[in-house]
């Protein structure tokens, strides 16, 4: 027997180890979302491809424009040293950086242009031609009263960087404003991590380095008033995921000390104490190894089963121990059989409320009640199997306190009437006065504290056009079925915009590449640069400088690249790649192209949307995500509850067969509900996507507690005193446990799972005072141990 068990420990601990080995958090807040709706789709495929896994977004604000200049200059620089940590620091326009590099990006966007527009280029390039050209550009040097056609031409003599129809480079990526608020105070920097950050642990290590560097940084005397602010991918996996631990273990260790207090109070033992509390660390392990191997990663969501488990599993444990105190079995046999079936029962409905999660769509939810679900299960074996007989060791007889309880006459029935319609009518007057509001925006699906998301929230508030654009996505297998999609959706935009239903838009047509044009452009490309010695030298006999001739020197140069390229020429300097990077993303089964819609106030007509879904492209907005999954979830929670409610009036009928007690069951819910919906107004909480689905969850737990006290009231012939000396006190226990269990998670750092921990507890209270305090007023009222 001793060697089963053995065997039977070892073989528990290593599932328990594997489990553990294999865990993996899983921080993407997007994954918490039904991966079907168009929202998630076009912001998933956003993140995947446009948001650099490796990128971190700095923050520099200062009180004066050259200050934040000035810092974000000498701290690029700083980062820049740092090449064990860094590998690219983007602090300004590259072509700023890179001016040269903009002649190549040049080069790729003539190559782009139209057949007869670059045809148009080489026959002014021919030697016969150049010079007329170049005395243009000298007659217009000596004319022009623009500083900006002066600085240009000076190094433009053959007047390459107009392009036909399309801007240049700075005008194309709007200039400094990607990377400076319009009063300059607020400024942008990239940084690119220098080796990859695959996990939480790598990107907390790295973001702890940064800001080591930011901290010495700031120590200078000249930037004392600098301000600094993350975000980006690798801020939100570390905040996030650290965020995680810390509600695992904080929650665990609180709920565990709430509950051993609560424990002790009841029964003033130790030894038994000290079993429950080991018992519950066996079971949250051994939950959160199986979950780890069904699951393979938890998310955000999920790892607030632990709170909840710890608050419902106790339950079984305190059960037990009750049992055997009060009745003193000698056998392990007797104990289970007096137990058995109601905590197995009981395991098996809380275990069936949970998995309903699973019907909202939800993979967050649907996965924190999975791993409950298997928590509870797990809970209700191991107590009746493993707890059990240590607990028959540990219970102690204790002499029994016989209380002469002097009888109480019950209200009159009149009067209980009279009290529960006034008091029923008030509370139907506050729900059609201030009804359940329903918050739909993604809030519920961020962290409560947030340095990212702060960070994220001031740079929209300083460098936005005051809303959040869409972005606009398209998806194919080769350029030009892009370039036609963005062309079909250019009629439809240009049409929304001229209806004002956007404010405007933005789309990479003109730097998009097109292959037909290339290909026909090329032999013309070379042609020009077999004739690059003699412009050269015919742009220094008019007096140009060779270093004027830098620019076109280097559109030359990509014209000669891209004549040994048989496919689609990208240009692949740092400010080609910086450029395209923003509008199009490549791998070998795809290529995604990116533009941007500006919505404006007149957001409720949104047929302008379908129509572009129809066309194949997806849009990706957190606004639009919100009341997609609101939507959603209002759609779900109808079949939720009518399931319960079939679960429900199925238990009540077979526990009851009578049905005045039936409808005293179903009142006792509603009022409860009620009385819920007070709560959450004077304490201004809303219904938001994740507490929604806490409704079916509170009427499995009302339902179970008006049972409990009825059945005892039928025992007792209606003595509620009688009735909250047994039941009632087992239930207090219970309730307290389970209260316990969802009111951590009211410290979690998830904003939904704090406020589904709130309303989840406030719940449970409620429906337990309802039960155990007014609804024995109304079952004697009704007379109904006589019916």
């Amino acid at each position: 027997m001793k060697q089963r068990s053995l065997i039977l420990l070892a073989v528990w601990a290593s599932l328990i180890g594997i489990g553990l080995a294999h865990l993996r958090f899983d921080v993407e807040v997007l994954n918490l979302l039904p991966g079907n709706l168009p929202s998630v789709r076009g912001l998933k495929l956003y993140q995947e491809r446009f948001a650099n896994a490796n990128e971190l977004i700095l923050t520099v604000e200062a009180p004066a424009a050259r200050e934040a200049e000035a810092a974000a200059k000498g701290l690029a620089l700083k980062l820049r040293n740092a090449s064990n940590l860094v590998s690219e620091v983007t602090w300004q326009p590259p072509w700023l950086e890179h001016p040269f590099s903009a002649g190549n990006f040049l080069g790729y966007l003539w190559l782009n242009q139209s057949p007869a527009e670059f045809s148009a280029l080489a026959a002014r390039l021919a030697p016969q031609n150049a010079e007329a050209v170049l005395n243009d550009t000298e007659e217009r040097l000596q004319s022009s009263l623009s500083p900006a056609d002066f600085g240009r031409l000076a190094y433009d003599p053959y007047q390459l960087l107009q392009l036909p129809g399309a801007a240049s480079p700075a005008q194309l990526e709007g200039g400094d404003q990607l990377f400076a608020s319009p009063d300059g105070t607020f400024r942008l920097i990239f940084i690119r991590a220098a080796t990859p950050l695959p996990g939480y642990r790598e990107c907390i290590k790295w973001l702890k380095q940064i800001d080591n560097i930011l901290a010495a940084f700031k120590q200078e005397p000249a930037f004392a008033s600098i301000t600094f602010g993350y975000t980006g991918r690798p801020a939100f996996v570390a905040e996030i995921s650290s965020g995680m631990e810390k509600d695992v273990t904080g929650s665990v260790i609180g709920t565990a000390l709430l509950i051993a207090a609560l424990f002790y109070v009841a029964h003033r033992r130790f030894k038994p104490l000290l079993l429950t509390l080991v018992s519950l660390f066996i079971l949250l392990l051994t939950t959160l190894a199986l979950g780890s191997l069904l699951l393979g990663t938890l998310n955000v969501i999920s790892t607030g089963f632990a709170a909840i488990l710890l608050g419902l599993a106790v339950d079984y444990a305190l059960i037990l121990y009750q049992e055997q105190v009060s009745h003193q079995f000698h056998s392990v046999r007797e104990l289970r059989r007096s137990c058995q079936a109601a905590i197995l029962f009981s395991g098996a409905t809380t275990a069936g409320a949970f998995l309903m999660l699973n019907l909202a769509h939800l993979p967050g939810l649907a996965q924190l009640g999975t791993m409950v679900a298997l928590g509870i299960l797990l809970s209700a074996v191991f107590m009746l199997f493993v707890f059990a007989p240590l607990a028959l060791k540990m219970a102690e007889a204790r002499p029994t306190k016989t209380l002469q309880l002097s009888p109480r006459t019950p209200p009159a029935p009149a009067l209980v009437l009279v009290a529960t319609l006034t008091g029923f009518s008030l509370l139907v007057g506050i729900l059609l006065f201030a009804p359940p509001q329903i918050y739909g925006g993604p809030d519920a699906l961020r962290p409560k504290k947030s340095f990212a998301y702060d960070t994220l929230d001031r740079i929209k508030l300083r460098m936005s056009r005051g809303s959040e654009p869409f972005w606009l996505l398209a998806q194919g297998k080769s350029f030009l079925e892009i370039a036609q999609k963005f062309l079909r959706a250019e009629t439809i935009l240009a049409q929304a915009k001229s209806d004002r239903l956007i404010s405007d838009y933005t789309l990479p047509t003109p730097i998009w590449p097109d292959a037909e044009a290339q290909k026909h452009n090329k032999p013309l490309a070379a042609s020009i640069i077999s004739n690059s010695a003699f412009l050269h030298q015919l742009a220094t006999n008019h007096g140009f400088a060779p270093e004027s001739l830098g620019m076109t020197m280097s559109i030359f140069a990509t014209w000669n690249a891209a004549a040994s390229n048989t496919g689609v020429f990208l240009p692949n300097d740092p400010v080609g790649r910086w450029s395209m990077g923003k509008v199009l993303a490549t791998n070998d089964f795809e290529i995604v192209g990116l533009g941007l819609v500006h919505p404006s106030s007149n957001q409720g007509d949104e047929t302008w949307m379908s129509r572009l879904m129809d066309e194949g492209l997806l849009v990706g907005s957190w606004d639009r995500l919100g009341r997609e999954v609101l939507a959603m979830v209002e759609s779900d929670l109808l079949p939720m509850v009518a399931a319960m409610t079939l679960i429900v009036i199925m238990a009540l009928a077979f526990a009851f067969r009578n049905f005045k007690e039936i409808a005293l069951s179903i009142f006792t819910l509603i009022v409860a509900a009620l009385l819920l919906h007070l709560g959450m107004r004077v304490l201004e909480l809303d219904w938001n996507l994740m507490n929604l689905m806490a409704l079916p969850l509170l009427i499995g737990a009302g339902i179970d507690y008006g049972i409990h006290v009825q059945l005892e009231l039928r025992k007792v012939n209606g003595d509620a005193r009688a009735m909250r000396g047994t039941v009632g006190r087992a239930l207090f226990l219970c309730a307290g446990t389970t209260v316990i269990g969802f009111g951590s998670l009211i410290w979690a750092g998830n904003a939904g799972l704090a406020s589904l921990g709130a309303v989840c507890a406030m719940g449970v209270a409620i429906c337990f005072c309802v039960a155990v305090y007014i609804l024995p007023l109304w079952w004697n009222a009704l007379q109904v141990q006589r019916a």
